[in-house]
């Protein structure tokens, strides 16, 4: 902007937006003001009261959106709902008691009959053919599911998945955040409709993100041991956890001898859940790999870096991406890991295929972002900028569906055709949540402060074994 700033009203604009929502944000949290002088109790209260309100707003509307609206308006090409625990279910049930082979045609075709009413053929228009794509040894995870009828394990991860989900609030924040912080964290966590989704759904996603909340937890209490065996349970999704194991192996090594506890026991207990799953099913890895290729093809829409073509321009731009996740985790290893776990989630957001419920991953991302103190960014107007694309893309995804709701309401079954309204901000999400993550990760990289007391691994990962 050639004029002064003070003369540059889109700037003020874009900083007084995320400057107050960051006061009222603020005003929840902490009971000093900069001078030091003491918040108004009435003021603190109110901001949080408000803030409060609008979050059950917003968890009442994404709710009915999830079960009144989305399951009518996305079923024009096939069951837009299904019970996505059914293929592990099913297929942990046929290993674990009947010694079946899970990615087999007909545990596949009895799946298909199960959630879609009919098995699918090349000319069958339901193009997500409900696969069972977890390596052998998630069946120890889903086998409490397979010990009951299916009826019943719906209803028992439906209860698991919502408990883990509040409990991944708290292991991502800080032991220091205040209880009614990390209450209203865990309500618009909640209203979050990629998490909603997830639990609709019953998505073994939701699952594999709060285990790598308990493992970063984990560090954080100095239990690393328990934090490799927690890590090792996590790949059932590699593509998930990945983003964040990238990272913490990458922190391990940057103090070798005090932190490798973590990563001996995640190696040997991955070691040994894949010499269980050879002796549980022989030769089933090849079978598994052809089983992902398929899946990825058929699950979710493309990534985000198919804007490059499906080619080499493609690959070398989530070479380029991947690269930059290990130079960034390196370098902040020791300055806040943290920073770069988000870092490294956002950028995986864009490798892989886009699927809505993957988004919960990015909970750490915001968390971190919205109780983090940047102190370089004061004055910067890219910051400014990126900072407010994040917040008002999520308001935009719950003002959207309040108002969808609301019409709905009022004019029931119409509000399905504007379902796109709602689902474009979460869409674009990881693109800016990306963007925000790289401005962090260079101004951190070039020796601006960037304080992050509620979610930094600084002075909390544990120093000895």
């Amino acid at each position: 902007c050639p004029a002064p700033e003070r003369n540059c009203s889109g700037v003020l604009l874009f900083r007084n937006i995320a400057a107050g929502l960051r006061r009222m944000f603020a005003l929840t949290t902490y009971r000093h003001a900069e001078s030091g002088s003491l918040r108004p109790t009435s003021t603190r209260y109110g901001c949080y009261a408000l803030l409060f309100f609008a979050s059950i707003v917003c968890l009442a509307s994404t709710w009915y959106f999830a079960y009144a609206i989305a399951p009518t308006a996305l079923s024009a090409d096939g069951p837009a709902i299904v019970p996505d625990l059914y293929p592990a279910w099913y297929a942990s049930h046929q290993v674990l008691f009947n010694h079946g082979d899970p990615y087999g045609p007909e545990v596949t075709r009895q799946i298909q009959i199960a959630m879609l009413g009919q098995a699918l053929d090349a000319d069958s228009k339901i193009r997500n053919q409900q696969r069972f794509a977890y390596p052998v040894y998630s069946v120890f995870l889903f086998a409490p599911f397979a010990m009951l009828r299916f009826e019943n394990a719906q209803t028992v991860a439906l209860v698991v998945i919502l408990a883990l989900t509040i409990l991944s609030v708290w292991w991502w924040t800080s032991r220091s955040s205040p209880p009614r912080l990390r209450i209203l964290l865990v309500v618009f966590a909640l209203a979050s409709y990629p998490i909603v989704l997830g639990m609709q759904l019953r998505q073994p996603t939701l699952m594999v993100t709060a285990l790598l909340a308990a493992v970063v937890y984990s560090l954080r209490s100095h239990r690393m041991a328990l934090a490799g065996c927690l890590a090792a349970a996590a790949t059932i999704k590699p593509q998930l956890a990945i983003a964040v194991l990238v990272p913490l192996l990458i922190w391990s090594l940057g103090d070798w001898r005090s932190r490798r506890r973590f990563t001996l026991t995640f190696a040997a207990c991955e070691c040994a859940l894949l010499a269980a799953s050879q002796a549980l099913l022989p030769g089933w890895f090849p079978r598994w790999i052809q089983t992902l290729g398929a899946y990825a093809h058929y699950a979710g829409a493309k990534p985000y870096l198919s804007v490059f073509g499906t080619g080499g321009l493609q690959a070398g731009a989530a070479a380029c991406l991947i690269a930059a996740v290990v130079w960034v985790s390196w370098r902040l290893r020791e300055e806040d890991p943290m920073l770069a776990i988000c870092f490294s989630i956002t950028a995986f957001q864009l490798v892989f295929p886009f699927v809505m419920y993957n988004e919960a991953m990015l909970l750490p991302a915001v968390l971190w972002l919205a109780l983090t103190t940047d102190k370089g960014s004061n004055g910067s107007q890219l910051f400014t900028l990126l900072h407010t694309m994040v917040w008002i893309t999520l308001t935009a995804e719950w003002v959207a569906i309040f108002c969808l709701s609301l019409t709905n309401l009022l004019h029931p079954g119409s509000a399905g055709k504007f379902i796109a309204f709602a689902l474009v901000p979460i869409w674009f999400l990881p693109i800016a949540m990306f963007a925000a993550f790289a401005g962090h990760a260079a101004k951190s990289l070039s020796g601006v402060a960037i304080a992050a007391p509620a979610l930094s691994c600084q002075n909390q990962a544990p120093q000895n074994g």
